[in-house]
């Protein structure tokens, strides 16, 4: 590194300069982060320790809050991508996925005892127009559908979720039928539900209770090609639960909001879709879809599937 003494002047005097300038403007940085610092603590004061007050969420109140939460039902958007490589494995027409939740491999469909709550555990996506050409190899439904899944306190570990593809009544078939379906589990290894995107191969034919294990599905369509239909792709997302019409994270957040002053958290009417591009369950009853502009759209109650 050269010295002052080994520069020329013309370099000195460039060097001084810029020190100057250098220094002039860190001067001028600190006195307005001095008078910002000034102007805050007259404003705010000084920070203290308050021994009068406990934890911002008394534990009571933070005790009730987790215990309501275990016991309120959890609900899910399933987006339904893509089913692909049907080509002309099925016969031209229209087609719906059916999205059920069953207590495991080849058992039961479950339900809430209320009355009217069966769209909460099984609803369907909208008919989807199917060529059943050989080069007609995917079944675009890009529709999300909302599901009512068990409490954490009740979440079994071989909750499972069963996708069935109807092809709708037309003059070509004289009923509803199933021509494929798919099970997914939907717990995870760490007792929680899952989330994110997945795959799941298809099944051709009805929805059989023969096969009670993942292993045996897999084995089942290995050994035989033909059965096999194709996959169908799907995202998983877990979405707030509710307590008295509120959402899970605004009631976490009121107590909070109080002491700082702010506005309370909106609540997510149940009449409405949320902020986040979620739809509200209550409302819908696990019927939405969803535009390229993100809005929702309005849902259309069609009588397509008599035999479901």
């Amino acid at each position: 590194r050269a010295t002052l003494c080994d520069m020329t002047p013309s370099r000195v005097s460039r060097t001084l300069h810029n020190s100057s300038i250098r220094h002039a403007a860190q001067d001028q940085m600190v006195r307005a982060l001095r008078a910002r610092g000034l102007a805050l603590k007259e404003q705010l004061g000084v920070l203290e320790v308050d021994s009068s007050r406990g934890h911002l969420l008394p534990s009571a109140r933070q005790w009730r809050l987790s215990a309501a939460l275990r016991s309120a039902p959890r609900p899910i958007k399933i987006r339904i991508d893509t089913c692909r490589s049907l080509r002309d494995k099925v016969q031209r027409g229209h087609y719906v996925v059916v999205v059920t939740l069953i207590e495991r491999v080849a058992g039961k469909p479950l339900h809430f005892s209320g009355p009217g709550t069966e769209r909460l555990t099984s609803t369907r996506t909208r008919p989807v127009a199917h060529n059943g050409r050989y080069f007609d190899s995917d079944l675009l439904v890009d529709e999300c559908v909302f599901l009512l899944c068990p409490p954490d306190s009740q979440l079994s570990p071989s909750l499972t979720l069963l996708l069935e593809i109807y092809q709708c009544k037309s003059r070509l078939t004289p009923f509803d039928k199933c021509v494929g379906w798919a099970v997914f589990p939907l717990v995870a290894a760490n007792f929680e539900l899952v989330s994110g995107k997945f795959k799941a191969p298809v099944i051709r034919g009805e929805y059989t209770s023969h096969l009670k294990l993942h292993r045996s599905i897999e084995e089942h369509y290995s050994a035989d090609l033909d059965r096999w239909l194709g996959n169908i792709y799907f995202k998983i997302s877990r979405l707030s639960r509710y307590l008295h019409s509120d959402s899970e994270y605004a009631v976490r957040l009121q107590y909070t909001s109080q002491l700082l002053g702010l506005r309370h958290p909106v609540a997510i009417n149940p009449a409405q879709p949320a902020h986040d591009g979620e739809l509200s369950f209550l409302d819908k009853r696990g019927e939405g879809r969803r535009n390229h502009d993100g809005d929702a759209e309005e849902s259309v109650h069609e009588p397509l599937l008599h035999d479901v």
